[in-house]
């Protein structure tokens, strides 16, 4: 199976951060554009980062691979950019946008786990949410 090459950087909370080649900047930032995805920010859409990566995948993709021809295995270093103290959604982006690098694709268990996400997230979680199966 392929793996990327990515390291990891926190940054303080409410950063406003620029799209930088092979930096992809998640739940951070203050804007929402190819490679800086946050919902913190007055413009936002009213969803949670991991969220707006399943429904706009392109995001990533755009930003990662510019020119669509390189192979995921021919990526080179990466760099993931949250906030400090990831919180859930943090942790799930930076899960999903992995994957989404890696298949070029949303699959449904993605769209799953960013609407659980988005309830996290929003505080919104039903108690009668049955957890069984996580």
């Amino acid at each position: 199976m392929t793996s990327l090459n990515i390291t990891y950087e926190c940054v303080p909370y409410g950063a406003h951060l620029n799209p930088q080649s092979n930096v992809l900047v998640l739940d951070v930032g203050r804007q929402t554009q190819p490679g800086v995805i946050d919902h913190h920010h007055p413009e936002a859409p009213p969803e949670c980062t991991a969220s707006l990566l399943v429904k706009n995948p392109e995001l990533i993709l755009n930003h990662i691979y510019p020119d669509h021809q390189i192979q995921p295995e021919k990526l080179p270093p990466l760099k993931f950019v949250t906030h400090r103290f990831p919180d859930f959604d943090a942790i799930v982006s930076l899960f999903l946008a992995e994957q989404i690098i890696l298949t070029g694709e949303v699959d449904e268990d993605m769209v799953a786990l960013a609407e659980y996400t988005k309830l996290v997230d929003s505080g919104s979680l039903p108690r009668t949410y049955d957890l069984t199966g996580t």
